[in-house]
């Protein structure tokens, strides 16, 4: 499996989050406007490059506002998508339960429930069943 070069770019967009480049973009304007220039101006080599640091250090802060500001769009994007949405219109109300007081087990004196008939040639039909079933087999006709 090849690994992923990613950038600091891609990193701070992708994985961090947006205040991570405000930090950078500080940092960074930081260090182009005044610690780089005083630094190195002695050298032979870069000396020239970084006495002109100052007048571009804005330009390394707003790409990394820049980035900063793709990261909040981003995770606000992602945000929105999280979101469920509501629903249109109102659920209807389903119907109150009528309250029918559950008989006693002929066979164990036990409450009952009301069931449906799953199979057989009641398939369909109401009935009370037994709470404790399958200990208990007792059943009445339902309503």
């Amino acid at each position: 499996m090849a690994r992923r070069n990613e950038s600091i770019s891609a990193i701070l967009v992708h994985e961090s989050p947006w205040w991570a480049s405000v930090i950078v973009a500080g940092i960074v304007y930081s260090l182009m406007r005044w610690v780089a220039p005083l630094c190195f101006t002695e050298n032979m080599i870069v000396g020239p490059i970084f006495k002109g640091l100052p007048g571009m250090a804005w330009m390394g802060g707003y790409f990394f506002l820049g980035l900063a500001g793709l990261a909040a769009l981003r995770q606000g994007l992602e945000a929105l998508g999280r979101r469920k949405q509501a629903p249109r219109h109102a659920p209807k109300p389903s119907p109150a339960p009528t309250m029918v007081a559950a008989p006693i087990c002929p066979a164990c004196h036990g409450p009952m429930v009301e069931r449906t008939a799953k199979r057989g040639p009641n398939a369909g039909n109401r009935f009370w069943g037994c709470q404790a079933y399958p200990r208990c087999h007792g059943t009445l006709p339902g309503r």
